[in-house]
Order: structure tokens, then C-alpha cells, then sequence
């Protein structure tokens, strides 16, 4: 979710702020040790993103927001960039887990870090429009 707006906010100047904060969920809340593992895992989930929405935009979906005088982009477009890139990254990620025998589910999985993905990015542009609302009516108010 989080990594999907980011993406859409600053394009390819997300990715290694995406890659190494995903390295440190992974290695201190998830505990994976295997650097192999760690570094694959990270790469994909930080690099997902940008290489979805960089897709779509050669498909003239273009989801990037990255200069004021664009307009940003509308919902479902960037709810249909996160669902690609959920499911991308579910079936990379689930991947690289399954060929180093972590999981056995694969299609569980696969659609764990689907859902849990795409719940996140409507609760993070749920929460950023509740922000943006506030900000703007106090500025109003000043």
C-alpha cells in the first residue's frame, strides 16, 4: 500500500528507501537471517512497484504523480496499479520463499500478500486523504 504511493509520489526516487526499509522489517520484525533471502525479498518488494507503474504508463496508464501541474492521478487507477503490483509482488516474493522451503501454501500466500497489500493501500490513501482534508482546512481557518 505505503510502497504504492510512495512510487506514485516520487517514482524511482522511492525504490531504495523502499529496499532498505523493507531489508529492515524483514530482518528485525520478521527475523529472516538468510542474506540471500533478505536482499531478493527486499529488491522485489522495493522495486515492484516503480517497474509496475513504469508498465502501466507504457500501456498510457499513467498513475505517476510526480509534478504538481499533472493532477493527480484518479483512485481506481491507483488502485489498479496496486492490485498489479500486489499480486506481482505476492508471486515474486512467494517465489523466492518457496525455493528456499519456507512456505508450502503457495497459493495462500500469493493471496495473503494480495489482500494484506491491497487493504493497505486504501488505508494509507484513506488516511493521506483525511490528512491532506485537515491540513487544508486549518490552513483555510489561519
Amino acid at each position: 500500500g505505503i510502497r504504492v504511493l510512495a512510487t506514485v509520489l516520487l517514482g524511482l526516487r522511492a525504490a531504495p528507501g523502499l529496499v532498505v526499509g523493507t531489508a529492515f522489517v524483514l530482518f528485525y520484525v520478521y527475523g529472516v537471517r538468510d542474506v540471500q533471502l533478505l536482499i531478493g525479498i527486499s529488491l522485489i518488494s522495493g522495486c515492484v512497484p516503480w517497474i509496475t507503474l513504469r508498465g502501466l504508463r507504457s500501456l498510457g496508464i499513467d498513475a505517476f504523480y510526480l509534478k504538481v501541474k499533472d493532477g493527480m492521478p484518479a483512485f481506481e487507477t491507483i488502485l489498479i496499479a496496486g492490485i498489479i503490483c500486489s499480486v506481482a509482488n505476492g508471486f515474486l516474493t512467494t517465489s523466492m520463499l518457496e525455493s528456499s522451503g519456507t512456505i508450502t501454501h503457495v497459493s495462500l500466500t500469493i493471496a495473503a500478500y494480495t489482500v494484506g497489500d491491497t487493504t493497505g493501500l486504501i488505508a494509507s490513501w484513506l488516511l493521506a486523504n483525511a490528512i491532506l482534508k485537515l491540513y487544508n482546512n486549518k490552513k483555510l481557518m489561519t
